[in-house]
């Protein structure tokens, strides 16, 4: 009889080869995996769902799902037959007949950013999947698709048209095994029949239902009381007929529809496999960077405390993260799925940066198998540039201007203003854009002119001299952005010009106040001369003081005569005016 050799050592023990014999009166089929090792296919935010779908899901009661349910760019009312019930913070939705939240695209924040990362993590899965290389020509078109009372051992198997499941099928291996099943044309699995997960002798527990890949690029259909175990990652829709049930999760770009008592439990397992890179993204300060791994713990790559970010990552991001600075850029563990990365003011980094992993750095925390190995993780993940926080809001950064809202028309006058108290930027300077509103100003054209010299990080205060003569008016615009790409609302600060060369004029005194009636009040004047005048000699600015609208409570009724008559005003030359007892 012709033997298949399988040599397979897993970490931290070591086993003799053995021989697999098929024998011609067997009735079944077992096909043999290849030597190669199967890597797992990572599903990312997606793996966080036991239904996933594009166009929603349809469900005819009573369904049973344990796990979350999400569905994008579709809306919350494309998943019917929950009877939902949407939470306080309309973020999510429950039912009695799911084990878990229900997501949709319009529900409120994060909740439709968290749905975008998850689909594209579902794109991401299928096209990984339905690119792995077929483990051997024993694989390929195995039985012509009619797979019923076949027993697979881990590899990936493909078939260029559907798949036909008409009896048992099973699948032979421990946890760490991982099989792919890539079929062009439809999954049909008829009624009663079940995927059955046995142990291969190994010592090492039976597959993981997460560990199984069905790729579909046609339609799937689960026929009734029919069990299937895996992850269903199909192009179009699933149709779960009555009392059928999956153990695993059900990844569609279209729909999905569940018939009486269809079950979909969502699986949790999965086997010992190289880290994963989910995701990068700013924290939400974007003073620091977090690397998020699947859930599987590492190693941390050997680090312990705050060390150089060059141990886990690639030279070429470290010299990004880096930027102008002449220090290496330091990075720490926040648990062993999350490394931090502390950013510095000169760093490059930006929405839209890659950032790569140092190559076979970093391994599982429970794998004894030494770096490089299979087991050692690689790779890269970007920033998203739409959402550089991830599935979190991003600090907002808020414009602030301060400065004289009036000048004097003298020629030698210069229109100053200070944004220091701007804020959100982020680790790095926030920039500037400044100009000049060109409906409510005068000539905005040159000044704006002017202005565009400025844009950017240094421009953090504007001095305008030389302002046209005959200008009354000025509105300065002000947006900010931070490190993270986010632009601040639109502040506009008033400047007017006075007519002729006045002086400038304040109050320094209480616009409120809560007191007995007994007490004085103090109210100063402060004026300046206007600038084209101060370099003059013997020149003085006299004060008249009147009183207004003088009332005695909320309800507007005037003050007696007694009253006004009570306010003894100061001579002209003087700035301060004092209101006696029982004046107020």
């Amino acid at each position: 009889m012709p033997g298949y050799y399988r040599p397979r050592e897993m970490p931290g023990s070591r086993r003799p080869p053995h021989i697999l014999l098929l024998c011609g009166c067997l009735a079944l089929l077992s096909v043999a995996s290849a030597v190669a090792i199967v890597l797992p296919v990572e599903l990312g935010l997606g793996g966080h769902f036991a239904i996933l779908t594009k166009s929603g899901v349809t469900n005819v009661p009573i369904g049973n799902v344990v796990g979350d349910v999400g569905t994008s760019p579709i809306t919350f009312a494309a998943i019917t037959g929950f009877a939902l019930s949407a939470d306080a913070t309309n973020m999510f939705a429950t039912s009695a007949q799911i084990t878990g939240r229900v997501y949709a695209a319009d529900f409120a924040p994060p909740t439709p950013a968290m749905m975008t990362l998850a689909i594209y993590s579902l794109e991401r899965a299928y096209t990984d999947a339905a690119g792995r290389a077929t483990s051997s020509d024993a694989t390929l078109n195995l039985k012509g698709g009619l797979i019923g009372g076949t027993t697979f051992t881990a590899g990936v198997y493909t078939w260029d048209t559907g798949a036909s499941v008409a009896s048992d099928i099973t699948l032979s291996g421990s946890v760490d095994d991982v099989f792919i099943f890539q079929i062009a044309g439809n999954l049909l699995a008829g009624s009663a029949v079940k995927v059955l997960l046995v142990a291969d002798g190994s010592g090492h527990g039976t597959p993981w239902a997460s560990n199984i890949i069905w790729q579909v690029a046609g339609y799937v259909s689960v026929g009734t009381t029919a069990h299937l175990e895996g992850v269903i990652l199909v192009k179009t829709h699933c149709a779960m007929n009555a009392g059928s049930s999956i153990n695993g999760r059900v990844l569609a770009q279209t729909a999905v529809t569940l018939e009486t008592s269809a079950i979909i439990t969502q699986s949790t397992s999965i086997g010992l496999h190289a880290p994963v890179l989910n995701g990068a993204a700013f924290a939400p300060t974007g003073s620091q960077l977090i690397l998020t791994f699947d859930s599987q713990p590492t190693d941390r790559g050997g680090m312990a405390g705050v060390g150089q970010c060059a141990l886990v990552l690639a030279a070429a991001t470290v010299t990004t993260i880096r930027g102008g600075g002449t220090d290496e850029p330091l990075c720490y563990w926040q648990d062993d799925s999350t490394l931090v990365v502390n950013l510095d003011y000169q760093t490059l980094l930006a929405p839209g940066s890659t950032v790569s992993l140092l190559d076979r750095a970093i391994r599982p925390a429970l794998s004894t198998s030494p770096c490089p190995g299979p087991f050692c993780a690689a790779g890269s993940a970007t920033i998203d540039i739409n959402f550089p926080c991830g599935g979190v809001a991003c600090e907002q950064p808020v414009a602030v201007v301060s400065g004289s809202p009036q000048i004097s028309a003298c020629p030698s006058e210069v229109l100053k203003l200070d944004a220091s108290a701007s804020n959100g930027g982020g680790i790095k300077p926030l920039a500037y854009a400044w100009r000049v509103d060109p409906t409510r100003s005068n000539f905005a054209d040159e000044l704006n002119a002017r202005l565009e010299q400025l844009d950017g990080n240094d421009a953090v205060s504007i001095a305008l001299g030389d302002l046209p003569s005959g200008g009354t008016q000025f509105v300065l615009l002000l947006d900010v952005t931070s490190l993270l790409g986010l632009v601040s609302e639109t502040v506009d600060f008033v400047v007017k010009r006075s007519g002729g060369a006045e002086p400038s004029l304040s109050v320094d005194g209480p616009p409120e106040r809560i007191a007995r009636p007994a007490l004085a009040t103090q109210l100063l004047g402060v004026a300046s001369l206007a600038a084209c005048w101060q370099a003059a000699k013997g020149l003085q600015i006299s004060f008249e003081w009147t009183v207004g609208n003088v009332t005695v409570s909320a309800t507007g009724e005037p003050a007696p005569s007694a009253l006004r008559n009570a306010l003894v005003l100061p001579s002209p030359l003087r700035s301060s005016l004092l209101l006696p007892p029982f004046s107020l």
